[in-house]
């Protein structure tokens, strides 16, 4: 069974429905069980009527000092939380790091959310909610990794982790560099869309050729309270 290693940064969720706060780590939920000295916190597992004897304790950086036996278990069902994209008014699911789409509702008021790539990148992880927003069900795994949003960063903008350059209002990832210096952009489109389009950049940052046209429409952003940007 899982191990809690010292170090790991916890996290922690409300349940709906009693209000109960519990501590999560690594999808195991824990219940505060005691305060020792310089703010350390125990919790046992939530499981621990069922004879699950692992507890952590917990520093006041939300960080694991110290780890006490295993679980006899697998990870628990537990709720799905929700943002809103700024903007359209969006509303995703998250589940375990992971976006999710709203999709359909059974007569049983079950709700599906499928990967918020399931079109561009293909991916056919789904989950089942019922009313209480625990999920019941998940069904198949991500062949990507969580979708990073985009944060202001010296003027350009950062998506899953590289910077985007910003054009007539479309945006391009980095492709090559020549040997001048002068840097080759595509657009952020060319796997989703196969757009083609590329733009060339020399050191200061100037546009010295365009070639291709774009078969879309561009990408919007916008900068939301805490100065980070939202792809819509």
């Amino acid at each position: 069974m899982y191990i809690h290693f010292l170090g790991e940064t916890v996290h922690y969720i409300t349940l709906a429905q009693r209000g109960n706060r519990l501590m999560m780590s690594n999808g195991y939920s824990f219940c505060l069980h005691s305060t020792q000295r310089h703010g350390v916190i125990k919790y046992r597992c939530s499981n621990y009527a069922k004879k699950c004897k692992a507890s952590v304790n917990v520093d006041s950086n939300d960080c694991i000092v110290k780890t006490f036996g295993e679980h006899n278990h697998g990870t628990p069902k537990y709720q799905v939380h929700y943002i809103t994209l700024a903007g359209r008014g969006t509303r995703l699911a998250m589940y375990k790091g992971y976006s999710f789409c709203r999709h359909n509702t059974s007569k049983r008021g079950v709700i599906t959310y499928q990967c918020s790539s399931f079109t561009s990148a293909k991916c056919k992880a789904s989950i089942y909610v019922d009313s209480q927003d625990l999920v019941l069900k998940v069904v198949g795994q991500h062949d990507h990794d969580p979708f990073k949003y985009i944060q202001l960063d010296s003027g350009g903008l950062e998506a899953r982790g590289g910077r985007l350059a910003m054009f007539r209002g479309y945006s391009f990832c980095k492709h090559s560099i020549h040997k001048d210096g002068v840097i080759r952009y595509r657009c952020s489109s060319y796997v989703s869309k196969k757009c083609k389009a590329t733009i060339m950049v020399d050191s200061r940052g100037l546009v010295v050729k365009a070639l291709g046209d774009h078969d879309h429409d561009p990408h919007q952003y916008v900068q939301v309270a805490s100065g980070k940007y939202i792809k819509l």
